[in-house]
C-alpha cells in the first residue's frame, strides 16, 4: 500500500496507528525510515497511565535490513544478511514493513531490498512476500542521490494500492492550505506571489516593532536551505548574550545483544535526534524535541525561549530549563528518554529535550510543524520542493515571515508532479469522493483509495462475509480463521487482520502470494483490501 498526501495531513500518524493495530494482533512489523530522525519519528512509548499494548521501535531501513550502508552489490548484502541469524530471522518472520518518508528512499537501494526480500526469504514474490506499507509526499524531498524510488520497475511489480489523505491536521487555516497544495505542484497563482510577498513586509514589520525592546519574546526560526547558515546564525546569537549559561551531558546507556549491536551506530541515531552535550543560555530561542505533553501543545516543533534554569532539590534529579512558550506560558523542562532498541541492542539517551532554534535546515524541518517560521527563500532555495516544504511547516499564514523571496524558487520536480498527478487522476475516475471542502476538525479523514499499477478491487461487506463488488452472496465463498476488527485509531475506518484469512472467488484459489491480509473499513461502508 501506498500512503501518499500532501504535508501536514496525518500520514504518519495513521501509519502508526496501524501498526500499532498490528502489534496488538501479534503480528510481526517492522516500522523504518530512510533517516534516523524520522525512524525516530515512528517510535511509540506509553506514557504512564495510557495503555501499554504497544511500542514501535522505529529503525533506518538499513539497520532492519541489515545492510550498513547498502552500497554493495545484492549478492554481498545477501552473504551478509544470512552469515547473522538475527538479521536472517527479521527478514524472514516480518510479516508487514512499513516505510516512512519513501519519497528520501532511492530507488536503487529501494531495488536492492527488492530482491533481497525474495532472496532470503527464499520467495519470487515482490520483497519475498512481505506486505509493504510505504509513506510519504513525493513532491516534498527528493533523495540526496539516485532517482525516485516509483520509476523502477520493481516498484511497477508490486501493483501498490494507494490511500490518499486530504484533510489538513496541521493547519486550520482551509485557504493557507489549499495555497500550500498549489506551491506543492508549482501551481502557485499570481495573488498567491502576492500574498506571499507581503509576508516578507510583515517581517520587515516585526523587525521595527522589536527593535530596542528589552522584554523577552519568543522570535520566528529561521529556515535556510544549507547547513552552514544554521551554523552561523545560532553561534551568531548566542555569542551575542551576555545572560546566564548551562551545560548538559546526555546520560547514555547501550547493551547489545549480539555481535551485531555496534555503539557508535545507535549513538549517531540519536546524535541526530538530541546531541550529546547542549549550552543553552537565557533568552536563548529554543524549540522542543520531544512531545511532552500533547493535549497541553507542548509537542515536537513547540517554540520558546529560556528565561531560566531551577536547580533540582536533590542531585541526582539535575537542573531544570525554565521556558516561555508562544502562547505566553512558562513550565519547567527536565531530561527525557530516547530509546532505541531492536533485535540487535538497545541504546537509550537522557537528554533536555531542546536545541537552539534561530534557524534550522529546510531538510531538518520535515515532518515538524512549527508555531513561527522566517523562511529565507532566496536564490540559494535549489532544490525541487524545498520551498514547499519550508512554506508548509508553519501552522498558520499569521506564523509566516519571509526574510527573502524568490518566486522562482517555486518548483516541483517534473518526473515527481507525473507520477502524482496520475495516481490522482486514476483516484478520481475510480473512487467516490465527498463533493465538500476539506475541514480541518478532528482526525475523521475519509480515507480514499485506488488501485495503482492493477491492484485488486475493493470489496463490500454484508453481514459477516466479505464480497467482491456486485456479486451475490450465494456465489462467494469467504475462508477465514479470524474475523476480528478494531477502529484505527481516529482515522474513519476499521481493520480487520489475519495472517491466514484469504478470498476465493467461486471454484478458483487465489494463490498465496496474492491473499488479502489487511482490509480496511471505510467510513462510507465501501471496503480496501491487500
Amino acid at each position: 500500500m501506498l500512503l501518499h498526501a500532501p504535508g501536514g495531513t496525518g500520514k504518519t500518524y495513521l501509519l502508526k496507528d496501524i501498526a500499532l493495530d498490528l502489534i496488538k494482533r501479534n503480528i510481526l512489523v517492522a516500522c523504518t525510515a530512510p533517516t534516523g530522525v524520522a525512524a525516530l519519528g515512528l517510535s511509540t512509548r506509553p506514557l504512564p497511565g495510557q495503555d501499554p499494548g504497544g511500542i514501535i521501535n522505529g529503525s533506518t531501513i538499513h539497520s532492519w535490513a541489515g545492510i550498513g550502508l547498502g552500497t554493495d552489490t545484492v549478492d554481498k548484502l545477501q552473504e551478509k544478511i544470512l552469515s547473522f541469524t538475527h538479521s536472517t530471522k527479521k527478514w524472514r518472520n516480518t510479516k508487514v514493513l512499513f516505510m516512512d518518508e519513501v519519497s528520501m528512499v532511492a530507488g536503487e537501494l529501494f531495488v536492492k531490498l527488492y530482491k533481497l526480500g525474495q532472496r532470503v526469504r527464499r520467495n519470487t514474490a515482490p520483497f519475498g512476500g512481505i506486505i509493504l506499507v510505504v509513506c510519504g509526499d513525493f513532491l516534498q524531498l527528493p533523495p540526496v542521490k539516485g532517482t525516485w524510488a516509483f520509476v523502477t520497475d520493481e516498484w511497477a511489480a508490486l501493483k501498490l494500492r494507494c490511500v490518499i489523505l486530504e484533510t489538513p491536521q496541521r493547519y486550520q487555516d482551509v485557504k493557507w492550505f489549499e495555497l500550500l497544495l498549489r506551491v506543492r505542484k508549482a501551481e502557485h497563482t499570481k495573488e498567491d506571489i502576492t500574498f506571499l510577498q507581503t509576508r516578507v513586509k510583515a517581517y520587515q514589520n516585526w523587525l521595527k516593532s522589536i527593535e530596542g525592546s528589552d522584554t523577552v519574546i519568543v522570535k520566528p526560526t529561521v529556515l535556510h536551505s544549507k547547513k552552514d547558515d544554521v551554523s552561523f546564525d545560532n553561534e551568531i546569537e548566542m555569542r551575542n548574550l551576555d545572560t546566564e549559561e548551562m551545560s548538559f551531558e546526555a546520560d547514555d546507556v547501550f547493551l547489545s545483544y549480539n555481535k551485531s549491536g555496534r555503539r557508535d551506530y545507535y549513538y549517531k541515531l540519536l546524535d541526530d535526534t538530541i546531541p550529546k552535550n547542549i549550552t543553552l543560555k537565557v533568552g536563548a530561542q529554543v524549540m522542543l524535541k520531544a512531545n511532552l505533553d500533547v493535549p497541553a501543545g507542548y509537542v515536537n516543533g513547540s517554540r520558546g525561549v529560556i528565561v531560566g534554569f531551577s536547580s533540582a532539590d536533590s542531585a541526582d534529579a539535575g537542573t531544570s530549563v525554565m521556558v516561555k512558550w508562544v502562547s505566553g506560558e512558562v513550565t519547567e523542562v527536565t531530561a527525557h528518554a530516547w530509546i532505541i532498541e531492536d533485535n540487535d541492542a538497545k541504546a537509550s539517551r537522557s537528554q533536555i529535550p531542546l536545541a537552539l532554534a534561530w534557524a534550522i535546515t529546510i531538510h531538518k524541518s520535515q515532518g515538524c510543524s512549527l508555531d513561527y517560521v522566517i523562511c529565507d527563500l532566496g536564490p540559494t532555495v535549489f532544490s525541487p520542493g524545498q520551498a514547499y516544504v519550508a512554506l508548509s511547516r508553519v501552522r498558520s499564514s499569521e506564523g509566516l515571515f519571509l526574510e527573502s523571496f524568490y518566486p522562482k524558487g517555486i518548483k516541483a520536480d517534473a518526473v515527481a508532479l507525473e507520477f502524482v498527478n496520475n495516481i490522482e487522476k486514476e483516484y478520481a475516475a475510480t473512487s467516490e469522493r465527498s463533493s465538500a471542502p476539506p475541514t480541518p476538525v478532528g482526525r475523521s479523514d475519509k480515507l480514499h483509495s485506488l488501485p495503482v499499477e492493477g491492484g485488486g478491487k475493493p470489496v463490500r461487506r454484508v453481514g459477516d462475509r466479505l464480497l467482491p463488488p456486485n456479486r451475490a452472496t450465494s456465489t462467494a465463498t469467504t475462508v477465514t480463521t479470524s474475523s476480528a476488527s478494531t477502529d484505527v485509531g481516529r482515522g474513519g475506518g476499521k481493520v480487520i487482520s489475519s495472517p491466514k484469512k484469504r478470498f476465493l472467488p467461486p471454484n478458483k484459489d487465489i494463490p498465496v502470494k496474492k491473499r488479502a491480509t489487511l482490509v480496511f473499513i471505510m467510513s462510507d461502508g465501501t471496503s480496501e483490501y491487500l
